[in-house]
């Protein structure tokens, strides 16, 4: 239910953030499986919602490291119908607050916030790591606590920097002994802190960004380190002094003065004596000097060039030999990459008859065996290079021994359910963010029942899972957005908004176990009726109903004309003699009853079929169905057109962030594409049929007020964003596709390919480029595939119309990965 899926959120939200600011494994912080990084694990937080054992509260117990938190939520009885303390966030993040402050202080022995006052300091930690995650913006507000099941604010008064509204000071403690009115000046002190170091150093949306100098994001460093520093059952007085430490650890003392005055102004000043209020502070001043951090990065050769319409030669080509695109494209990197022709291996290759670019990938390999995610794919026309892009890793070494026992390991391996399904083994290299080069198993899994499918690689020695590639778009929740209070703000579909460094392999994981439920590695979230967790079993493993619907013919039948083809890796269960892996027709299951407003396309590699499922939508009295509506059953099929041609039909090349949201986007503009039906410029909108309106933020337009968004639009999105990412990519071939048909016109002959308007123009270009970018292209490798798909084909006469496309979102020619608007053109445009 709601109660319980919101609750699952904003545990695993708040465990990802503060995961990022230091409440790691190491720092005992609450986690199922460690991931071989230290602390105590098996100790996930453990959610009971609608709780029956009381009303009007919540509580949060917290053991020792290695022993599960337990978070209770009730019903508050203040409103008709009663409030659900599980659906109002502050409240929720209040509660794991305490299991952060009870975990960090002392080392993780939970008996360090034992004393009247230390307990107070932790009720006011809760309170400001709430205040904390709901700031928006660099204005100042007052935070109440508390408002939608108490329908005002739980708390005595606001947290305000206003005395008249919030009059408390230090020495309003002397004589308390409730610990909520004692942790209500503490959190005071805090919102002090907030607003002066958000008017010093201004205020970041990218909370997640550890990074920045914001001052939210300083303030919640010093949050955390401060816990970490400050002794067992800390005062007032050793709190502040932790935190002013802190600054002196982090920052060189930078902010040391501010703080002063945010504690002096509220009576903690610098020669105060328990619970008497002074006012005045330390006078000493200090360089601002932040420490640096030197991370060790995977060192690629990740380096994707375009040589424009006459391309450039490689070595074969330069000693006059007529070389075929395979070898023209070995010999290429042999001579840029300064790879041995012994450690390359060609994976796939086809050549479009249309345009004769032939798009030739390949693998590193070592001993004889390819590194998985090391993909160089090169285009060649002509006997000249067009383009290239690689992922080679820098390393050289032997083949490790293999361990006999892995591969009992691999039958033993199960993901909820989810079950080796037959596909063979596999044996590849695969390379590690940490410089590490490890040989490995890939064996795919999947449960047809949960839309489970995974190829994973499993250490050959140790039969540790080393990595995971997911086949299937990820879970959404329908919750209420993090930084929203309660109900009253309204509900979204957020999708994959686990942290990639806090929760690596996401939220529905500990170790190799895979949940499809509301429980995970971090947070078990359950309704107080039920005895114990649900979980999905896979006893319909192998379990497809074959479908062949009209619309997804017709997706097929139309991208086979513009170049999804057998040697381009489409889906056929026969290829007639084509080339290319047959037996992969894909699989449609309509009203599928698993899930509501959503739909999936699982893609595997080719050869193997991809899998469709559309659910009904509850937006509609009655409830309407996902199959009805064309645009979504284009936009899942464009899934698997976008994951099969982009690395040469492995279907493991989308996989970044960044990719997985340009995946979005082609999705959309592919649905777009199909419903256009002349030259008059519209505004396109998403799922209108399911949702009344549209599943997206705001219509394809290319009027800046109706669609303001922009590439910069991009910065600070992640995991949790794929489809805010993807409005981006899809909204710049809105723009392109009017550009097009503004230019050469529109015919409603779409399935001949060989026609010059703009909207085949168009096609041709969505098509090709797919098959020029590299493996987990950006939006900047994404961009020049298709400005250099436009000189393949048609010798480059719409690159100037491309680059003011792109260039009126900010996507021009001075745009860097910082995802900062650039509107310049280049030289000739």
């Amino acid at each position: 239910d709601a109660a319980r899926v919101n609750a699952f959120y904003v545990g695993n939200m708040v465990h990802d953030l503060t995961y990022r600011y230091g409440f790691t494994e190491t720092s005992y912080n609450f986690q199922q499986n460690n991931n071989g990084l230290g602390g105590a694990q098996n100790d996930r937080v453990q959610i009971s919602v609608q709780d029956s054992s009381g009303s009007n509260n919540a509580v949060f117990s917290t053991p020792p490291d290695g022993q599960s938190g337990q978070m209770r939520m009730y019903l508050w009885t203040y409103t008709s119908p009663q409030g659900d303390g599980a659906l109002e966030n502050d409240i929720v993040t209040h509660e794991y607050g305490h299991g952060v402050s009870n975990r960090l202080t002392g080392g993780g022995t939970a008996t360090c916030l034992q004393t009247t006052e230390s307990r107070g300091l932790g009720e006011g930690w809760s309170d400001a790591l709430a205040d904390w995650t709901e700031q928006k913006s660099a204005e100042e507000r007052p935070f109440t606590l508390g408002s939608y099941v108490y329908t005002k604010n739980i708390r005595t008064y606001p947290y305000s920097t206003d005395k008249s509204v919030n009059p408390r000071t230090y020495a309003t403690l002397k004589g308390l002994t409730a610990v909520h009115s004692i942790g209500e000046v503490w959190a005071l002190l805090w919102h002090e802190i907030y607003a002066a170091l958000i008017a010093a150093h201004g205020f970041t949306s990218e909370k997640n960004n550890t990074e920045s100098t914001a001052g939210n994001v300083v303030a919640l460093h010093l949050f955390i380190d401060a816990m970490k520093l400050q002794p067992c059952n800390p005062t007032f007085i050793t709190a502040r002094n932790a935190v002013i430490q802190a600054d002196a650890n982090r920052y060189n003392g930078a902010n040391k003065c501010l703080l002063w005055r945010a504690y002096a102004k509220r009576g903690l000043g610098y020669v105060c004596t328990p619970y008497m209020n002074e006012m005045s502070y330390s006078k000493a001043t200090t360089a601002r000097n932040y420490k640096d951090t030197n991370q060790t990065e995977r060192e690629f050769l990740n380096i994707p060039r375009t040589y424009g319409v006459k391309g450039i030669d490689h070595p074969l080509s330069k000693r006059g030999i007529n070389a075929s695109p395979q070898e023209a494209a070995k010999s290429f990197l042999e001579s840029k990459l300064g790879v041995d022709a012994g450690n390359l291996i060609r994976k796939t290759g086809h050549t479009d008859n249309s345009t004769r670019v032939a798009n030739e990938y390949f693998l590193q390999q070592f001993n004889g065996i390819p590194v998985a995610n090391a993909v160089a794919n090169v285009a060649v026309k002509d006997n000249k290079v067009l383009s290239f892009s690689a992922s080679f890793v820098k390393a050289t070494l032997h083949r490790p021994s293999q361990n006999s026992q892995s591969k009992m390991q691999l039958r033993r391996l199960t993901l909820t359910g989810a079950k080796y399904n037959s596909f063979p083994v596999g044996l590849e290299y695969f390379a590690k963010d940490n410089d590490q080069v490890v040989l490995t198993h890939t064996v795919q899994v999947q449960n047809t029942a949960t839309m489970e499918w995974y190829l994973t690689y499993i250490d050959a020695s140790s039969g540790e899972v080393v990595n995971l590639v997911d086949f299937t778009a990820e879970a959404s929740y329908r919750v209420i957005p993090f930084t929203s209070q309660d109900p009253r703000d309204g509900f979204q579909v957020i999708t994959n908004p686990h942290d990639p460094v806090s929760s690596p392999n996401g939220w529905h994981q500990h170790g190799t176990t895979k949940t499809t439920d509301t429980s995970g590695n971090n947070v078990i979230s359950y309704a107080s009726s039920i005895a114990e967790t649900t979980t999905q079993s896979s006893a319909t493993n192998n379990y497809h109903y074959g479908f062949d619907p009209k619309v997804s013919n017709m997706v097929h039948d139309l991208t086979y004309r513009y170049g999804f083809t057998e040697s381009s890796y489409n889906f056929q269960q026969n290829n007639n003699g084509l080339r290319g892996a047959q037996g992969d027709r894909v699989y449609i299951m309509v009203q599928d009853s698993l899930i509501t407003n959503n739909a999936s396309f699982s893609t595997p590699p080719d050869g193997q079929p991809g899998v469709m499922r559309t659910f009904f939508w509850t937006y509609t009295s009655p409830r309407r169905d996902g199959a009805l509506e064309n645009d979504i059953v284009t936009h899942e099929y464009g899934r698997g057109i976008s994951n099969r041609l982009t690395g040469g039909g492995t279907a493991t090349c989308l996989q970044t962030t960044e990719a997985r949201g340009l995946g979005e986007g082609w999705s959309d503009a592919l649905a777009e594409w199909t419903e256009q039906t002349s030259a008059k410029e519209r505004d396109f909108t998403l799922g209108s049929y399911v949702n009344t309106q549209s599943i997206r933020t705001y219509p394809y337009s290319t009027n800046m007020t109706t669609n303001p968004r922009t590439y910069a639009t991009l910065k600070g999105l992640g995991d949790g964003d794929l489809h805010s990412i993807g409005e981006v990519w899809a909204l710049l071939w809105h723009e392109i596709y009017v550009a097009l048909i503004a230019k050469y016109g529109f015919t409603t002959n779409k399935n001949d390919p060989t026609l010059a308007a703009g909207n085949t123009i168009a096609l041709h270009l969505f098509i090709d480029g797919l098959k020029l970018q590299p493996c987990n292209p950006t939006y900047i490798s994404a961009r020049d595939a298709v400005i250099q798909a436009d000189a393949n084909r048609y010798g480059g006469v719409n690159t100037c119309l491309l680059w003011k496309a792109c260039a009126k979102r900010g996507l021009g020619y001075g745009a860097t990965t910082t995802k900062v608007n650039s509107m310049t053109l280049p030289p000739g445009c």
